[in-house]
């Protein structure tokens, strides 16, 4: 089964592990180990949400900044292949850790 793992940035200011040398060589830890393990797919980091650019149907027009209001934004991602969702649900924990932030695990359709 294919999951979006998703990490969470605060809406302002830096994310949880900016200039943290430790969370750096974490998250990289975790990708070598999702490489290995074959389940990663795909991963990428965002910019920060007041960089995005929102189009809406009922709009003509779009509109810079984040979707939705809050104090998160979507800061990275990754799409794996896992078994289940246990396994993903154990990525997750993981790349809650390694970002100092929450995560969620989506299944795709």
């Amino acid at each position: 089964m294919k999951v979006l793992l998703s990490i969470f940035h605060p809406t302002v200011g830096p994310p949880p592990d900016a200039g943290i040398p430790e969370a750096a060589r974490e998250i990289d830890a975790l990708n070598d180990e999702m490489m290995a393990a074959g389940v990663r797919v795909f991963v990428g980091g965002l910019r920060p949400a007041a960089e995005a650019v929102v189009i809406d149907p009922s709009h003509l027009h779009s509109a810079h900044g984040p979707a939705i209001g809050g104090d998160s934004q979507i800061g990275g991602l990754w799409v794996l292949e896992v078994a289940d969702m246990e396994a993903a649900i154990e990525w997750g924990h993981k790349a809650s850790r390694a970002c100092r932030t929450r995560a969620e695990v989506r299944p795709f359709n």
